[in-house]
């Protein structure tokens, strides 16, 4: 099957040559602290507030309402890190029938001292729920779920869901048809499969004057083909160097570029100071590269494309059919924008759940090929199984996956290397959507065309059709790095 190097696991783009018209425009002035309110005129809607609107039948005030508790949930899930450590194991939020957010602690754990952990405003909807297994015992059944798929060389992913407590495994139906009766039989009955769609990875000439943002196309160095992959974040890197966060070299080949509007092509400094990617690494996986950008000044932006779409073939019992597909994300500017980053999600996860990312908060995903998509996350912590061509696999841990319902294609090759995203709020006095840095978009969904050849996953008619990112405070487990902001700079770590 054919491998997209942009992680769906996403980064060979699949717009055509049309793209060069499409760039960005112009890059925002950064208004002074004095200065009046920027005038813009651009949708005042909340992408993720819209999508949990429409998802859960909510008035735009309650959808509204559930973001901003998910900011005071993330705030108390810290203190629970830090008064129980490996003992606190996860933390989930139900949108039906009632918004209802649950904290899952080790078994030994006195339900009632984590309890008193939960802020008074928080506990008409917070409940707290004893783990079945510990998170050691967690990590060694999911490798064995993940070492079986990739032994009988099936796509798919391996998560935890502490609703049901039971794991989860995503795959096509025809892989799940092999892989339940080849389960050990201690395993059969924890394990829950739910048909879906196979990971698979998606991919100096500087002038006075030059800046760079979150969002842009990511170009091979030196920068004279069609761009591959997406850059994620402006960062500050470990020794103090302004730069660019984007996915590995050995995701998104090539050193990285970018090629403005008018023509010229600027590469950026090599070698990339971090280039990490390392995946069978039991608990973490990496795919990402702090490279420096020179005197090229970066900011606190990131761009967000709207109204993508792209074609593909099907292989029908009738023939061939030539079909397509469209994004459009309705409360976002639909000729896309920038949005301010002011924060990232901060603290390292205390074990190998991502607590910081929890089940049913909301995410929008940002990409050259397929825009701005939001959805849900529905696992902390997931194990991806992608099977290559040559039938060799690889297994990435402790990704994020989101799943959305609203958009054809939630992530899809060019996507890689992208921005994940809080939800974009707007800012009225300062004239701009903000959102916090979360993640590095890494990979989709495909399924086969018909012929052994990959084409996009495309929802509604291919059930489930996730997306993955890494959460962005695992780029500084090799070297310290800080994500750009309005206010300076945040530490992720």
């Amino acid at each position: 099957m054919k491998i997209f190097k942009s992680l769906l696991v996403l980064g060979t783009a699949l717009a055509g040559p049309s793209l060069l018209a499409q760039q960005p425009p112009g890059p925002p002035e950064i208004p002074a602290a004095d200065s009046a309110p920027v005038e813009v005129s651009k949708s005042q809607k909340a992408p993720g507030a819209g999508y949990l609107a429409k998802r859960f039948g909510l008035s735009e005030l309650e959808a509204r309402q559930r973001l901003a508790l998910d900011e005071k949930i993330t705030e108390s899930t810290a203190s629970f890190v830090e008064a129980f450590g490996d003992d606190f194991v996860s933390v989930f939020i139900d949108h039906e029938p009632n918004y209802r957010v649950t904290y899952v602690i080790a078994r030994d754990v006195p339900v009632g001292d984590a309890q008193k952990m939960v802020a008074q405003e928080l506990r008409r909807y917070v409940a707290v729920k004893r783990s079945k297994y510990t998170v050691s015992e967690l990590d060694v059944l999911n490798r064995r779920i993940a070492d079986t798929l990739a032994n009988m060389k099936l796509p798919g992913t391996v998560g935890y869901d502490f609703r049901t407590d039971k794991f989860e495994i995503s795959a096509t139906e025809t892989a799940g048809q092999k892989l339940m009766p080849a389960l050990p039989t201690d395993l059969r009955s924890v394990v829950r499969f739910v048909p879906g769609g196979k990971p698979q990875t998606v991919q100096t000439g500087a002038r006075s004057g030059d800046v760079f943002y979150g969002g842009w196309q990511f170009f091979p160095a030196p920068g004279t083909g069609t761009p591959t992959c997406t850059y994620a974040f402006s960062i500050r890197t470990g020794s103090g160097q302004d730069g660019m966060l984007t996915a590995s070299s050995g995701h998104c080949q090539g050193n990285a570029a970018y090629k403005y509007p008018d023509g010229h092509t600027v590469a950026l400094v090599t070698p990339a100071e971090v280039d990490r990617f390392v995946f069978n690494n039991s608990g973490r996986s990496y795919d990402y590269r702090q490279v420096r950008t020179g005197t090229i000044k970066p900011g606190p932006y990131v761009w967000f494309w709207n109204n993508r779409g792209g074609n593909y073939y099907q292989k029908t019992l009738s023939g061939w059919e030539y079909k397509s597909w469209a994004n459009v994300n309705p409360n976002y500017p639909i000729e896309g924008g920038y949005s301010q980053v002011t924060g990232a999600v901060l603290g390292s996860s205390a074990n190998t759940q991502n607590y910081n990312h929890a089940a049913g908060q909301t995410r929008c995903l940002g990409g050259q090929t397929t825009g701005i998509t939001c959805g849900l996350i529905t696992a902390s912590s997931t194990t991806a199984v992608e099977v290559l061509d040559d039938g060799s696999t690889r297994q990435y841990y402790g990704y994020v996956k989101v799943e959305g319902q609203d958009y054809m294609v939630l992530a899809n090759g060019g996507d890689s290397g992208g921005p994940a995203v809080t939800e974009p709020v707007w800012n009225s006095t300062a004239g701009y959507y903000q959102v916090k840095a979360a993640g590095i978009v890494l990979i989709g969904s495909v399924r086969d065309r018909g012929d052994g050849y990959d084409r996009p996953c495309v929802m509604p008619g291919d059930q489930s059709c996730p997306a993955y990112y890494m959460p962005i405070d695992r780029i500084n487990d090799h070297a310290a790095g800080t994500i750009l902001t309005t206010t300076g700079a945040v530490a992720v770590n």
